[in-house]
């Protein structure tokens, strides 16, 4: 699947520059999609704003997808993964009951976030709904999310990744500024 190029004036996008990723963004915030053009993995999401769900076309995966507007969420159907989905439109979340992960879920709608009890991860989230926002304690990672519900973005302070989002909430958009790859 490719970008129409010829829709660059309305749609704008960045792309991960790892060629074995191929990874880009659409920033229209009417259509926000994206599409990983990698073929060991080809991977999709819907454009149509009415729907915006994603299939995992890798046969060796498979996949669900819950094309109800009114829902909008997908899970992997990997037995060696599990999953568990929450089909309830006030909540839309999915968690991985993968036990070498491990995990837990606030099914409180007013929050809405998965946690994931990995030690080597240590993650936690800030269960005030008027913050929703996560930081991930792995030094190695260093992943912050900004608490502000107006702006909501987050940002990857790895040195190796150099991950940020765009504040303004009518784009919400994101780039990888993998130095690697520059």
């Amino acid at each position: 699947m490719s970008l129409d190029y010829s829709l660059s004036k309305n749609i704008q996008y960045c792309c991960v520059e790892d060629p074995a990723i191929q990874y880009c963004c659409v920033e229209d915030p009417a259509i926000q999609y994206c599409c990983v053009e990698d073929p060991a993995i080809q991977y999709c999401c819907v454009e149509d704003p009415a729907i915006q769900y994603c299939c995992v076309e890798d046969p060796a995966i498979q996949y669900c997808c819950v094309e109800d507007p009114a829902i909008q969420y997908c899970c992997v159907e990997d037995p060696a993964i599990q999953y568990c989905c929450v089909e309830d439109p006030a909540i839309q979340y999915c968690c991985v009951e993968d036990p070498a992960i491990q995990y837990c879920c606030v099914e409180d709608p007013a929050i809405q976030y998965c946690c994931v009890e990995d030690p080597a991860i240590h993650y936690c989230c800030v269960e005030d709904p008027a913050i929703q926002y996560c930081c991930v304690e792995d030094p190695a990672i260093q992943y912050c999310c900004v608490e502000d519900p107006a702006i909501q973005y987050c940002c990857v302070e790895d040195p190796a990744i150099q991950y940020c989002c765009v504040e303004d909430p009518a784009l919400q958009y994101c780039c990888v500024e993998d130095p690697a790859n520059v």
